[in-house]
Parts: structure tokens; sequence; C-alpha cells
């Protein structure tokens, strides 16, 4: 598949990295120096085994170069930014797709948070919409270098609407479990996502209030009755 990942952070790498492993075209689109970097040395993915550099892969620090730059139509564009720059990514999404007449391909929202997938439909259709989840912690140590904290590697995946291609979203999916994500569809897209966000809300507020890391945190059994009354609420 030819695919582009809007806002390569840690997720994105991952999802990018792990995809062009297996062979898939893919695009990162992130900031200048992480291209740069990436377009010269690789992106390097640490986790238990040690490291391993990824090279077939293209890193650009804009939407617009990506499309520019593509051989053929992207099969998917894969969201990672964070939520409060949706609105900036779509509309360079569109903007590029304007520019080369390119058709709009699957828009999946891998982030956090709810109201993406909202945004994403009423910018291009519901049709082209795809939610996403997923739950591996990776963190960014260095530009071009991820680290796999936890190698769960689940993630599910929802068509927004019926209208989305269900050959599109089996290739999808297909693609991302052959690159090793435990993936499952869900048929309730708001639920996965609903899901998501209060296992993120666990802790997470504690823990910035405490200035402390969740583990810690639940350590405190006062403290975990706290959250498990408010997760209940």
């Amino acid at each position: 598949m030819q695919i582009a990942v809007i806002g390569a952070g840690a997720i994105g790498c991952l999802v990018g990295g792990k995809l062009a492993q297996q062979g898939h075209a893919v695009t990162l689109v992130g900031r200048p120096r992480f291209a740069e970097t990436v377009q010269q040395a690789g992106l390097t993915i640490v986790d238990d085994a040690g490291r391993h550099t990824v090279r077939n892969v293209t890193a650009v620090g804009d939407t617009a170069a990506a499309w520019a730059g593509a051989s053929s139509p992207f099969d998917a564009a894969i969201l990672t930014v964070k939520s409060y720059d949706t609105a900036t990514a779509l509309d360079e999404l569109g903007a590029a797709l304007a520019q080369t007449g390119h058709p709009v391909p699957l828009v999946v929202s891998l982030q956090n948070g709810v109201g993406n997938e909202e945004a994403i439909a009423a910018h291009f259709d519901a049709a082209h919409t795809v939610a996403g989840t997923l739950t591996t912690p990776v963190s960014v140590p260095e530009v071009g270098v991820i680290h796999i904290d936890k190698p769960r590697f689940t993630m599910g995946l929802s068509r927004w609407s019926p209208a989305v291609d269900a050959g599109a979203f089996a290739d999808l999916h297909d693609a991302l479990a052959g690159a090793g994500f435990k993936v499952t569809a869900f048929g309730d897209a708001r639920g996965m996502k609903w899901t998501k966000l209060l296992m993120n809300m666990i802790g997470n507020a504690t823990s910035a209030i405490l200035a402390e890391p969740p583990a810690q945190t639940f350590a405190d059994p006062a403290i975990a009755d706290i959250e498990i009354a408010a997760l209940r609420e």
C-alpha cells in the first residue's frame, strides 16, 4: 500500500516504520529537522531485541511535499497529530489533494481523544473516514529514533460509516496486521474511541497534579480508590 503518516511523532513513526519493514511505500510527514534526519540516516526503532534502522521510508517536512513527491495516489493517510492540530492537518491535506488532483484516500485517525473523526468526515466525507486506537507506549529519546516501551501492538479499527469501502478497509486492516499489530475491527467506532478515552483518563490528571508517574500514583491505595471512583462516575 501507499501510505502517508501525517504527524510523525512516536506513534506515527511506530506505525509507519513497521509498515515500511513489510515493504509498504510509507511517507512520514514531520518537522523539518525530523525529515532531514530520517532522510539521511533512516528511522531507528529500539525495542527489547535491539536497534533496527528502517531506510525504505520517505520523510518530508509538510503534507504538500508528500503528495507532490508521491509516485501514485496514497491509499491511506494516517493522522497521528495532536487533536489541537487536526484542523490544520486536514486543511493542508485538502490543499495537497487539490494541488495534485489525487483522489481522497482513507483518512485514518490514530489519535487520542474524541472529535477527530467528526472533523475528518466534515472535511472529506464519512465515506473516507476510519477511526483507530493504539495502546502501545512509545517514546522519542532523540530525533529520528523511537523506543517501544511495551510491545503490546494492540490496535482497534472501525469504519466511521457503512459507506467506507469495505475492500479498502480490509486492505488497511491486513496491512497493519501483517506489520505485527494485533488488529481488531470494531462495529461501533464511537464506543471504541470513548473506551480508549476512558482508559487514558485513568491516572493522567492525578499524576499531573502530583507531578509523579502513574505507577507511583497507583501505588497509593487511597489515590487508586479515587481513580476508580472517578472512572465509575
